[in-house]
């Protein structure tokens, strides 16, 4: 690709491993030295992150940056969807599961990196995003989504005032699988497939990783048009069960778990019985009870490849 003519640059100050704003600042007099026409968004805690994001991007950006971890990717990337314009994660979030999944470079690397996107030395590469639709939301994802107890890790985790990792995140797993796995009562259609009745945990994929380490979607592949589910049966699973299975999630060990069931799928549908708490690329939210789809957008997202 020839040299990035237009660059957008997104920081989000809040996510889990903090970015200073001097170093903040760094970057953008990095960006002036270089002589590139550039725009900034700064994702602070009390500001409208659609408002901002909905005004940045009406520009033409040869390529965005993103200073943050899977939420802030989460709110940007919805915006690229399916326009060709290449992304590309500096990980300063809490898990980085989509940075770990496509690029190995980490943020004590930026300015070497921003240097390289601004020669244009890379290739781009499309992947794959998720979409959930029913009872009146609309919720994408790019990494994860999943609610039970999946739901009720993520929210816990982000009521943290400081979120340190994969860690962090596992002790809030292993907490909340001891004390509140309350099994939901779910009818699940996997392309002809049905599943009809109480389950603790369901999760759906794009990448292999979530949690910032969970290989929750060992077999996964981020351009292969399907979405991996992995979902925890309710039934006859007691608590010292539970823990042994959230180690084989965590070295990506479950998929012949006889509670556990792993499919791979283009989409499915799920109609939950009660209301629940979910998430997507760790953002946590409230999922009414009600039928849903989850469908793949296939290769509608496009990255930046060192």
């Amino acid at each position: 690709m020839g040299k990035v003519k237009c660059l957008g640059i997104i920081v989000n100050p809040n996510a889990g491993r903090g970015i200073s704003s001097a170093r903040y600042r760094d970057i953008l007099d990095l960006l002036e030295r270089e002589r590139v026409s550039f725009m900034h968004a700064y994702l602070a805690e009390t500001s409208d992150t659609r408002e901002i994001l909905d005004s940045f991007f009406r520009e033409n950006f040869d390529a965005v940056i993103i200073l943050g971890g899977d939420g802030t990717l989460n709110h940007v990337a919805p915006y690229t969807l399916g326009t060709g314009v290449p992304l590309f994660v500096i990980p300063f979030g809490s898990g980085n599961d989509f940075h770990s999944s496509h690029w190995n470079t980490g943020a004590s690397r930026v300015r070497s990196t921003v240097r390289r996107i601004l020669r244009g030395d890379f290739r781009k590469k499309r992947v794959d995003a998720a979409v959930v639709e029913g009872a009146g939301l609309v919720r994408y994802f790019f990494n994860s989504f999943g609610f039970g107890i999946a739901g009720v890790v993520a929210r816990n985790e982000n009521k943290r005032q400081r979120k340190r990792g994969f860690q962090t995140f596992f002790l809030t797993a292993l907490r909340d699988v001891l004390f509140n796995a309350k099994p939901i009562d779910v009818r699940i259609n996997l392309g002809g497939e049905e599943h009809d009745g109480p389950i603790l945990s369901f999760h759906a994929g794009i990448n292999q990783r979530e949690g910032g380490g969970f290989r929750t979607f060992p077999l996964a592949k981020p351009d292969d048009g399907l979405v991996d589910v992995v979902f925890l049966r309710g039934k006859g699973v007691n608590r010292l069960s539970l823990l042994l299975k959230l180690q084989k999630v965590k070295e990506g060990k479950h998929i012949d778990d006889g509670d556990v069931v792993y499919r791979q799928v283009p989409s499915f549908t799920f109609q939950n019985g009660q209301d629940t708490v979910a998430h997507v690329d760790g953002e946590d939210f409230d999922l009414p009870s009600g039928r849903y789809m989850v469908r793949v957008l296939r290769k509608q997202i496009t990255i930046i490849q060192l």
